[in-house]
């Protein structure tokens, strides 16, 4: 492992197993079989006659080349966050994770009797740049700031209150919820006073946002238009200022597109990585629970608390350790490894490039230098990587303008899956009750009910082979830029024949996260003829803090590029 600037270390917390460098450490970078002639090799607790590797007093380590993770599976636990999701700044190495031996840590943090106390000493420890109480004033900033207003959708289970999933006859069937919703109480919990829950499109099946039975919540940024859906209310009342932040449900786009249309921040993270328990399902292989915010501090925020809470099976420890590391990153700038514009999505797109990716690639430019931004043919890339998608290929689109053929097949695939699961989740309520459902919904619904099994389980190769490409594109730390969607939002009330284009193209930038499980965040651009802008940035599988991160660290740079155009 690499050693850690250690100038800053309390002198108080040292004992007698420490070296004068903070920790038993390797000398070579390419050795991690943990024997040192000049220190010694510390013994292996779990096999005495085995290496024990690498072991760190305080259970902080490096890892480039395998230097945690090797011992942690000869020895330990250990948790292992995103590039960059933890400031490196003082360590010799690049790749950062946390290891932990329970009997090393458990002293230094047993006489604490709260969370301030511990995280005060462990912050000592890390021999931070920035002060003890520095760091512990940031975490109690976060705390105080999450004292934020809080919607949640319909489609959140809040104790007491029925949930309505966007229609009357659903609300009129179904008792009031027992309990509350895990993501629901993980905000509360974190400091956020919830005022209302928000009105959504009926059961979750548009990205409209119109809903005739409770009405439109109007656009801030363009009354005249859409809000997007399905979680509309819950965006309208951050882009209106009547709300901090809110939360969503996205399965096939429902937070990222209501962001772009409103105007803000959406953020849907990895598949699984945030509990869905307590939300009415729609289908259970794309489903996520989202956020919104007007700016990245309070979102990253909440994605610490929402992406802390489904870390159930971490040990306590090891979780109270990695938010103090992931909070204090906070504060530092993060860099992606490569920036890859996706070029033919960006030809889906109606609104001109100079204000969208353009803007995005002079800011990291700015911030970055322009060697890590890459071009990708990402149709092209999918057809290769992904040959389950061949089931899908719809031969009579390769003449359409308005589509890239294996992104519409990626798109056909996630919505026969999504349709599927929908019936198995709903089909009986919906044969049963019968319900009134808004026009276009209607027939989308029954669709699904209808449906057949066939060429579901190839579905299920297409998200594989499709996280696998994905994945080996982008590696650690790479981004990929694509459109939110494929223009500014509709008109109100607008005929469903006149959209069909429009839905195709933007389910085909939309299926890209939602197969894949990867992380996706829109990014609000301001305005182009006085409607909303917005793009987007994809992380792979589980760097949903990076990804975090990184909207912080280009905020600034990418302000100065919008007002510039």
């Amino acid at each position: 492992m690499g050693s850690y600037d250690i100038s800053q270390m309390n002198t108080d917390l040292s004992d007698s197993s420490r070296t004068d460098q903070g920790s038993v450490y390797l000398m070579w970078k390419d050795i991690i079989n943990g024997e040192n002639i000049h220190y010694g090799t510390p013994t292996n607790p779990v096999a005495p006659d085995r290496y024990l590797e690498d072991l760190l007093v305080e259970a902080v380590a490096t890892d480039t080349g395998g230097s945690v993770r090797v011992p942690a599976s000869y020895c330990g636990i250990m948790f292992r966050p995103s590039i960059g999701a933890v400031s490196t700044a003082g360590v010799s190495y690049v790749t950062f994770l946390i290891l932990f031996n329970t009997s090393c840590i458990r002293p230094l943090i047993s006489k604490q009797s709260n969370g301030e106390d511990l995280l005060l000493e462990y912050m000592k420890g890390m021999g931070s740049n920035r002060t003890s109480s520095d760091n512990i004033d940031a975490c109690q900033s976060m705390r105080t700031e999450l004292r934020a207003a809080l919607t949640a959708l319909l489609g959140f289970d809040v104790d007491g209150y029925v949930t309505g999933f966007g229609n009357p006859d659903w609300a009129r069937t179904h008792l009031a919820a027992t309990s509350t919703a895990p993501a629901v109480l993980a905000v509360l919990r974190g400091g956020a006073t919830c005022i209302g829950k928000t009105i959504m499109d009926e059961m979750a099946y548009s990205i409209n946002g119109e809903n005739i039975h409770y009405g439109t919540p109007r656009n801030p940024c363009a009354p005249d238009r859409v809000p997007g859906g399905s979680s509309s209310g819950s965006a309208v009342a951050v882009s209106a200022k009547l709300a901090d932040f809110s939360l969503g449900t996205d399965t096939g786009g429902s937070v990222r597109v209501p962001a772009s249309y409103c105007g803000i921040f959406g953020f849907r993270p990895s598949h699984g990585s945030v509990s869905t328990s307590g939300v009415i399902p729609m289908a259970q292989s794309f489903d996520t629970v989202g956020w919104f915010a007007r700016d990245p501090t309070i979102l990253k925020q909440v994605g610490n608390v929402l992406l802390e809470s489904s870390d159930m099976c971490l040990p306590t420890i090891l979780k109270q350790v990695g938010n103090v590391l992931l909070e204090s990153s906070d504060m530092c700038l993060v860099r992606p490894s490569q920036v890859i514009v996706a070029e033919d999505c960006l030809r889906l797109s109606s609104l001109p490039t100079d204000r969208t990716t353009h803007v995005l690639v002079k800011a990291v430019e700015k911030l970055f230098e322009g060697h890590i931004v890459k071009n990708v043919i990402l149709g092209d890339y999918v057809k290769d990587k992904v040959p389950s998608l061949k089931h899908f290929i719809d031969e009579g689109s390769k003449d359409r303008e308005y589509t890239i053929p294996s992104l519409a097949a990626l798109s056909s695939a996630m919505r026969l899956l999504q349709r599927y699961e929908f019936k198995n989740n709903h089909g009986d309520w919906v044969t049963t009750v019968k319900p009134d459902l808004g026009p276009g919904l209607s027939e989308r619904i029954w669709e699904a009910v209808r449906i057949s099994a066939d060429k579901v389980d190839v579905c299920q190769f297409v998200k594989t082979e499709l996280r696998a490409a994905l994945t080996a594109l982008l590696g650690d730390g790479g981004i990929l830029v694509i459109p939110t969607v494929p223009g500014p939002p509709p008109k109100l009330q607008m005929d469903a024949t006149a959209l069909e284009s429009f839905r195709a193209r933007a389910f085909s930038l939309l299926s890209i996260a939602g197969v894949s499980g990867f992380c996706q965040v829109s990014i609000p651009l301001g305005m182009y003829d006085n409607l909303p802008v917005a793009v987007s940035l994809l992380a792979k599988h589980g760097s949903d803090g990076f990804l975090l991160n990184l909207v912080k660290t280009l905020h600034d740079a990418l302000k100065e590029e919008i007002q510039a155009v």
